[in-house]
């Protein structure tokens, strides 16, 4: 099988983070009781239980910071042990951004108190038509579109009055 080079995956990273306007971060609970550990399956089609689906508040393309890098981006982001920095299409070859980074601030009256363990993104989702604004609860959702990737997590219980930043990072 033939491999995807930097250049390939920089193309499709530019591509996704092109899509920015239809994509949807999804929180969820998943069926099993502990969930951190237990691997992604690739075939799913969406997160076991949806709490809600919020549009991101930033799409971005980010690259890899090697360790020992001297001077730091002024802005950094520590993702799963690693740390990523954030980049424009103009500089995506030349910094090797084939990542792409996505956020998304949960607020307390978003969904209400709940808890979840999966995150993951959704394109194309469709709602009732009388329906608008950025945090969508499951009641309003005719259509979750394309389930395009997700991760597990450690259980995390939203409370009245704290907001929860949501980020996640892919290789495209």
């Amino acid at each position: 099988m033939a491999i995807v080079t930097t250049t390939g995956h920089i193309d499709n990273a530019l591509r996704f983070a092109s899509l920015a306007g239809r994509l949807y971060i999804g929180v969820g609970k998943s069926d099993n009781d502990v969930n951190e550990g237990v691997p992604e399956d690739v075939d799913a089609t969406g997160l076991d239980t949806v709490i809600g689906v919020k549009r991101p508040s930033t799409v971005s393309l980010a690259y890899l910071v090697p360790e020992g890098t001297d001077p730091m981006p002024s802005k950094v982001i520590h993702y799963q042990g690693k740390t990523y920095a954030l980049c424009n299409a103009r500089d995506a070859y030349e910094k090797k951004g084939r990542f792409v980074y996505l956020s998304t601030l949960i607020k307390s009256d978003d969904f209400g108190a709940f808890k979840y363990d999966q995150v993951g993104l959704y394109k194309d989702v469709q709602f009732k038509p009388s329906v608008t604004g950025d945090a969508i609860k499951p009641e309003n959702i005719t259509n979750y579109g394309d389930f395009l990737a997700y991760e597990n997590r450690k259980l995390i219980s939203s409370q009245q009055g704290i907001n929860i930043e949501e980020q996640m990072i892919f290789e495209c």
